[in-house]
C-alpha cells in the first residue's frame, strides 16, 4: 500500500497531463464519427438496398413536387433496385407518433441561421424508422442533427386493409432562427 500511495502524485499527474490528449483523441473520434454517419445518411445507393423492392410512398403531391424529393425518386428509379408506387388515399397512412426534436446546432444558433432538411424515411410495419437518407439540407449541420434525431422517431404503421406496410415517409425538418431578445 505504501508503494501504490507514493505511486499515487506520479499517477494523478500523469492523468492529468493525459486528459487534454484523450479529450483531443475523442474530439477526433467523435468527428470522425460524425463525417461517417453524415456520408451514409447522403448515400442513396446504400439507402436503397435497405428497401423492400416493392415499397408504398406515404407522402403529398406537394411534397413529392418538392425539388429535393424528386430528385432523390428519380435517382431511386434510376438505381432499378426498388419499385415506388404512390400510397392509396383510401387507406392509412404513417403518421408520427414520438417525434424526437433536433439539437439546433450551437453555432448556426448563435448566429441566427434558420435552415431544413429534407429527410426521406423507411417506416417499417412496426413503425420504427429502418433507414434514412438526406434528400437535401441547407446546412450540412442541419442534415446530420435532423437525421440524429428522425432515427429515433416512432409512426403509426401504414395500413393498407388490415396489413402493416413499410413506407416511404418524406419529412420536412425545420430549424427557425430566434431572433435576440431586446434588450432595453
Amino acid at each position: 500500500m505504501k508503494k501504490f500511495s507514493r505511486l499515487l502524485p506520479a499517477l494523478l499527474a500523469l492523468l492529468t497531463l493525459a486528459a487534454p490528449a484523450l479529450r483531443a483523441d475523442q474530439d477526433a473520434e467523435a468527428a470522425e464519427e460524425l463525417r461517417q454517419f453524415a456520408a451514409l445518411i447522403h448515400d442513396l445507393p446504400r439507402f436503397a438496398a435497405a428497401l423492400p423492392k416493392i415499397v408504398l410512398i406515404n407522402a403529398s403531391p406537394e411534397e413529392v413536387a418538392r425539388p429535393e424529393y424528386n430528385r432523390a425518386l428519380a435517382r431511386l428509379r434510376r438505381l432499378g433496385t426498388v419499385e415506388l408506387f404512390a400510397f392509396p388515399d383510401d387507406q392509412s397512412p404513417a403518421r408520427p407518433l414520438n417525434l424526437l426534436p433536433p439539437d439546433y446546432p450551437e453555432e448556426l444558433r448563435s448566429q441566427n441561421i434558420p435552415g431544413e432538411a429534407y429527410l426521406i424515411g423507411l417506416i417499417g410495419a412496426e413503425g420504427n424508422v429502418e433507414a434514412v437518407h438526406v434528400a437535401g439540407a441547407t446546412r450540412r449541420e442541419f442534415a446530420v442533427n435532423a437525421a440524429l434525431a428522425y432515427i429515433h422517431w416512432e409512426f403509426q404503421p401504414a395500413l393498407v386493409g388490415n396489413e402493416r406496410v413499410p413506407v416511404l415517409v418524406f419529412q420536412t425538418i425545420a430549424f427557425k432562427a430566434v431572433p435576440p431578445p431586446e434588450q432595453d
